[in-house]
């Protein structure tokens, strides 16, 4: 019996060397992993704030192209360039919708300068919608009504 258990201990002693050998690597790579766990949750932990600063500086950036189309907007209205004012007046409603003054000016424009009612009569409306009392809401608001009364016009002759 003591020859098999001095058997057996040796045969365990051997599998124990075999498996400290290969232990130790996967010690070694769960001490990596570990590590590589600890800075993936740090970069984690500060994703949202770093997500909300990078939405941050998008919508400004966003407010100064904007900005850039209506001053180039002006410049062209004011240089008599209204199909060059109309493009840059409608990119700042595509980034900023609720630029009110684009939606006016737009509507001048239409109304005035490249002549489409309809067209005039949308961005008037949608100006209203936003600012029912600014200063020029009274101008919109004749508009719509000169515009009303010509249709109803055209419809009776």
């Amino acid at each position: 019996r003591t020859k098999r258990l001095t058997k057996d201990r040796a045969k365990v002693e051997k599998e124990l060397v075999v498996l400290q050998t290969q232990f130790e690597p996967l010690r070694e790579s769960y001490a990596k992993l570990l590590s590589d766990h600890r800075t993936l949750k740090k970069k984690s932990d500060r994703a949202p704030e770093e997500v909300t600063k990078l939405a941050r500086e998008h919508e400004r950036l966003l407010k100064d192209l904007a900005d850039t189309h209506y001053n180039m907007g002006v410049m062209f209205a004011k240089r008599r360039d209204y199909v060059r004012a109309s493009t840059e007046f409608e990119k700042v409603v595509e980034l900023k919708p609720d630029d009110t003054e684009a939606y006016f000016n737009l509507g001048i424009i239409y109304s005035e300068h490249l002549p489409d009612r309809e067209r005039a009569f949308r961005f008037f409306q949608r100006f209203l919608a936003m600012n029912p009392k600014g200063r020029e809401a009274a101008f919109a608001k004749q508009y719509i009504a000169t515009w009303h009364a010509w249709e109803a016009k055209e419809r009776l002759e």
